[in-house]
């Protein structure tokens, strides 16, 4: 089985219908807790305008292409994709390493949010990042959707890496 990397950062409208893409295919999406965030109100409100979705929150050392000691295990919070969410996302990001974005254009440092957005179809990992390592695989469950994900970004086939494809139900 072949899975999509992503060669650099997805910004503006082809992040955009990126997300459009994956709200579409996806049942679920998660993100992770940022280990070091002020509590602010924009990370406050993100959560909160999240929480009609929310489903669960797993701790787990590991978590798609991130590895932490169990003893300081990473939050993930699991939510069901709809369109409000879709809106919500869209609003806070416009990139799909989740940077902030400067007066002069450029991006900076990662948002004050939570980071590492996940797609799944049921309870396979269809899209994952890892937002500060600039990590982001697809694994698409048909060439058609291999193709639609082809057409947004700098992607390559690359062979599958089966211990990232990560499934929410053994987790």
């Amino acid at each position: 089985m072949k899975m999509l990397s992503l060669n650099s950062n997805i910004g503006g409208k082809k992040f955009y219908r990126l997300m459009n893409l994956c709200f579409e295919l996806s049942t679920h999406f998660s993100f992770t807790k940022r280990t070091f965030h002020k509590k602010d109100v924009e990370y406050k409100m993100f959560l909160e305008d999240l929480s009609p979705s929310y489903i669960d929150t797993r701790f787990t050392p590991h978590w798609f292409c991130y590895y932490v000691p169990e003893t300081t295990p990473l939050e993930v919070q699991l939510f069901t994709t709809d369109n409000n969410m879709k809106h919500i996302v869209k609003k806070h990001f416009d990139n799909l390493f989740q940077n902030e974005r400067m007066k002069d254009g450029t991006l900076g440092n990662l948002k004050n949010l939570p980071e590492d957005m996940c797609f799944f179809i049921g309870d396979k990992l269809l899209l994952g990042t890892v937002s500060h390592e600039k990590i982001c695989y697809v694994y698409p469950p048909t060439q058609e959707i291999a193709e639609r994900f082809m057409e947004l970004g700098e992607w390559e086939e690359v062979e599958c890496i089966e211990e990232e494809h990560i499934c929410l139900e053994n987790r």
